[in-house]
């Protein structure tokens, strides 16, 4: 045995104490539940050492699971965390998704040697994945909620889970301006769209689509209006570029201009790439070094976060 398949078995077998929260995939095992103060829990030497849970890590409509190595004489009864979801059979095993169920289930096995029971639990993933951390300008989204934006640029962003999920694919009404990034979406709300816009997106597995997330969003009609603009010049830029605040109609004349506080650079991961140099009150970068591609920048004016979309040729 590896000292992988070691780590693994001693991991998996953990006790859930100190009364914490343990969340699914938090840890490096994306099937475990871990907690930033406990870990994945107190190692129990002799679940480790008895045996460990075998099986699907995804199951889309049935999968059997066992224990390996058991010692003799013992017998084992499995159970779930969730029978409306996923059913077990208690002697040999086999599990069934039930309802179109989605999402994470306790499976456990009870394993009696005669001098006592133990129990062993393996967290694993029913059906199609799902749609979390959903946000809106970096600000939290909850479902059901309307959020009023302003004209311009915004920017969405989540995190689908469960079952090894791929990127998530975005549904974008017709005549909406936008970049799909991985598990992010850049949009134009236009000045003459009237109507709200509602914002679809999912994610897929080896179990096929999952269900859409929405994002309900409709136009902002009071406390958008500036005589400024964010400029970004060149754009396709190639060796420099550079953001600055500039005046869009007359009344800017008599206001004061707004302060860039900070300007950074990052990649379509959302690594930070570059920082602003401020030049004469606008910020510039220096991109000559760069791969050709699409970045985004993120520009800080009187403390509210702006993002926008720079190609570098």
């Amino acid at each position: 045995m590896t000292a992988q398949q070691v780590r693994n078995i001693i991991e998996s077998t953990t006790d859930k104490v100190g009364g914490y929260g343990y969340v699914l995939g938090q840890g490096e095992q994306p099937t475990l539940t871990w907690n930033n103060q406990m870990g994945y829990g107190r190692v129990n030497a002799f679940n480790a050492l008895q045996a460990i849970v075998t099986g699907p890590e995804v199951i889309c409509g049935s999968g059997t699971f066992s224990i390996q190595n058991p010692l003799p004489g013992t017998t084992v009864s499995w159970t779930s965390s969730n029978p409306g979801g996923l059913t077990i059979n208690q002697s040999t095993g086999l599990a069934v998704r039930q309802n179109n169920f989605s999402g994470a289930v306790t499976v456990s096995a009870t394993i009696n040697s005669g001098c006592g029971n133990s129990v062993i639990s393996r967290t694993v993933w029913v059906g199609t994945p799902q749609i979390t951390n959903m946000r809106v300008n970096n600000m939290s989204y909850f479902t059901g909620m309307n959020v009023q934006l302003c004209p311009g640029n915004h920017w969405l962003n989540v995190t689908p889970v469960g079952g090894n999920p791929g990127n998530a694919s975005w549904t974008v009404p017709s005549g909406i301006p936008h970049f799909v990034g991985t598990n992010t979406l850049d949009f134009t709300y236009p000045q003459n769209y009237s109507n709200s816009l509602t914002i679809s997106v999912r994610a897929s597995n080896a179990c096929g689509l999952g269900a859409n997330s929405n994002f309900f969003l409709s136009k902002k009609t009071f406390g958008c209006t500036s005589s400024f603009s964010m400029v970004i010049y060149p754009n396709p830029a190639k060796d420099q570029f550079s953001v600055e605040m500039m005046a869009i109609d007359k009344n800017a004349m008599t206001e004061e201009v707004p302060v860039i506080e900070s300007a950074v650079l990052l990649d379509k991961e959302g690594r930070e790439i570059a920082i602003g140099t401020r030049v004469a009150g606008k910020m510039t970068f220096e991109v000559s070094n760069l791969q050709k591609g699409i970045y985004f920048i993120h520009v800080v004016v009187d403390g509210e976060l702006t993002r926008e979309q720079i190609i570098i040729e």
